[in-house]
């Protein structure tokens, strides 16, 4: 299956922007992750990962925000983040989601 005819942009940070508040509540924080390089031919660059990821984090104030793009943007440097302590995590990348399968939806362009 070629997946990238089946692309699809799930922007759920941006629904920010259309709750009742524009802005998160001040004791939480986002790890961003996204505009990573391409880990395979089946997973390319994505053009638009990186205006993902600059419009993303404007949501949250430099000190509440912790983004990894590029180089840095791998499955090691994530989990070296400690997520689990982020109240917001938010990946700029490719995907599969499964509707018969949920949990065999993944994030996988990370090397």
């Amino acid at each position: 299956m070629d997946r990238r005819r089946h692309a699809a942009h799930a922007g759920s940070l941006s629904l920010l922007s259309k709750a009742s508040v524009s802005t998160p509540p001040k004791n939480t924080n986002l790890l961003l992750m996204g505009d990573a390089v391409s880990a395979s031919p089946d997973f390319p660059a994505l053009p638009q990962a990186g205006k993902e990821v600059g419009s993303s984090k404007t949501y949250f104030p430099k000190g509440r925000r912790f983004v990894l793009t590029g180089a840095q943007a791998t499955a090691s440097h994530f989990l070296s983040g400690k997520p689990e302590e982020f109240s917001y995590l938010h990946f700029a990348t490719h995907g599969t989601a499964s509707t018969a399968r949920p949990l065999e939806s993944a994030v996988n362009s990370f090397a």
